[in-house]
């Protein structure tokens, strides 16, 4: 690697060092008497009437900007998209910005994104029947997928399914037929995370129906 990029790099870090100890130092919104602040410029203004007040407004209105440093003797304000250094001045006036909840900063960020949704978690289903079963050899690796009353929660679409890679597979395909076939009162448990959107069955317990 050559020198120049380390030495960009070290100038980054140096600003980023400056400016946070000036955020720190310096209010939001508080203006510095006497101060100018070093750094490039987002916006050079001349500015209609006298007065810091328009040039901290003209900041707190541009999300890209970071402070000001306004210069009384020619009426012009200097937005500005970093801050490396600060220096006391007679000419000018400065600040940081102001954002909406009071804070400084640069630029508004979005808010974060919501945390990825997590697995439903459903309670197994007790006392069921399996209303339907269902196999599609289209879909590699997965079994018997079933429908039962009452219904298994519509997190899972309705389907709990079983997958030919579950260690007591072939059992417990037999037992779901068999209930379906017998009108048994099952049992049945999954995983909290879906598979292919629907139930993963990890364990079913059925029985023969009461006799009347």
């Amino acid at each position: 690697m050559s020198w120049r990029p380390i030495s960009r790099l070290f100038r980054s870090c140096l600003a980023l060092a400056a400016f946070l100890a000036i955020a720190a130092t310096t209010p939001a919104g508080a203006q510095e008497s006497d101060t100018i602040y070093f750094g490039p410029d987002l916006e050079v203004l001349t500015l209609r009437k006298p007065g810091w007040e328009r040039c901290a407004w003209q900041c707190n209105r541009n999300d890209r900007c970071v402070g000001w440093t306004y210069i009384e003797s020619v009426n012009q304000c200097r937005l500005k998209d970093a801050i490396w250094l600060k220096s006391q001045n007679g000419c000018c006036t400065s600040g940081m910005r102001q954002t909406a909840g009071g804070g400084t900063g640069g630029a508004n960020r979005p808010p974060a994104p919501p945390p990825p949704p997590q697995p439903p978690v459903a309670q197994p289903a007790n006392n069921v029947r399996i209303a339907l079963v269902h196999y599609n050899a289209r879909i590699r690796g997965r079994g018997a997928c079933i429908r039962t009353e009452p219904e298994i929660p519509r997190v899972f679409g309705g389907w709990a399914c079983l997958w030919t890679d579950s260690p007591l597979y072939s059992e417990m395909d037999r037992l779901l037929n068999d209930a379906h076939r017998d009108a048994m009162n099952c049992r049945i448990e999954w995983a909290d995370r879906p598979r292919d959107r629907h139930a993963e069955i990890t364990m079913v317990e059925c029985a023969p129906p009461p006799r009347r």
